[in-house]
């Protein structure tokens, strides 16, 4: 892999993270901020979160009620997995990907992965479509670090979606495995005898 092809996965894996982070600073604790009722149907209202902008309502709404679920993850797997093999042999892919700028949200990254011929494939191959694959990348981020605040005692579960809190959930029962997937393959510890 190349330096510059390196450096750009990088600085595209933390603007996800960043977004993610964003998103899930509002279910931690903050000095100042209580609950301030039920928590209603529709999420955080009434609860003391820091509002996101507007630009994020819809995509937010979209990750907080999208189930991990073991068909969900075990499609995304063989997706991503075919998708890091896809890119890292025509990285050219990605640099049209990257060409087009950010995309405006999640579906319009789902559709920009569906609309490359060899991804699109490997997409329909895994029985999964671009949008549910970012959905599931986005949940997953998201329930790991949930996983890592609620580890550490800075995770508020009363400010947590229940969709939110069932993914870390899930997140906790399946770690080592959902690790090694991410890692992708060859890339884990070695075997013990």
């Amino acid at each position: 892999m190349s330096l510059q092809s390196f450096a750009s996965r990088r600085l595209a894996t933390f603007c996800v993270a960043l977004s993610i982070g964003s998103a899930l600073a509002c279910y931690s604790d903050k000095p100042g901020t209580t609950a301030k009722g039920p928590q209603t149907p529709e999420g955080a209202s009434g609860l003391g979160l820091q509002p996101l902008p507007a630009t994020h309502d819809t995509a937010l709404r979209e990750v907080d009620s999208f189930a991990l679920t073991p068909e969900v993850v075990q499609r995304w797997n063989l997706a991503k997995q075919s998708l890091d093999s896809i890119t890292a042999t025509d990285p050219d892919i990605v640099k049209r990907l990257r060409a087009e700028g950010a995309p405006s949200g999640i579906g319009e990254m789902g559709a920009r992965l569906e609309a490359e011929p060899k991804l699109g494939n490997a997409l329909r191959q895994a029985h999964t479509d671009g949008h549910t694959f970012m959905l599931t990348t986005i949940a997953l981020q998201q329930a790991i670090h949930g996983y890592q605040l609620k580890q550490t005692g800075k995770l508020n579960a009363m400010k947590v979606p229940p969709v939110v809190m069932a993914n870390i959930d899930y997140i906790s029962a399946h770690l080592p495995e959902l690790m090694q997937a991410m890692r992708g393959p060859g890339r884990g510890l070695p075997a013990q005898h």
